[in-house]
């Protein structure tokens, strides 16, 4: 999936947490843009102010996703991360091009 021009691949993540119902937005919005999931200027998930408690909390369009935190204070099964994947490094795995590249494939076999 695509943060702001960043390419993460999330493959294994997603493997290693299949059992958690918390990986299915990130199979939903495989290979797609999600920054609109994320503040522009701190690249953390959105929050908004709960109505019912007044306090902050993410904002998750499409359903909590891994490493967002329940706002459930009992809840301890689920997957935990000292660095959320969205802020760990090994997870991106290119950048976005800014514009279009022609490309030539040629099969070197048939030459076609």
């Amino acid at each position: 999936m695509i943060i702001f021009g960043e390419v993460f691949n999330l493959t294994q993540l997603v493997q290693a947490n299949i059992q958690s119902p918390l990986c299915q937005p990130l199979i939903n919005n495989a290979g797609k843009d999600i920054s609109h999931f994320f503040n522009p200027k701190t690249k953390e998930p959105l929050t908004r102010i709960d109505t019912g408690t007044g306090k902050q909390v993410y904002y998750c369009p499409n359903g909590r996703f891994l490493h967002i935190p329940s706002q459930d204070p009992l809840s301890q099964d689920e997957p935990h991360a000292d660095i959320p994947w969205w802020r760990d490094r090994n997870y991106v795995i290119g950048k976005l091009s800014e514009r279009v590249r022609r490309l030539r494939i040629i099969n070197m076999l048939t030459h076609q």
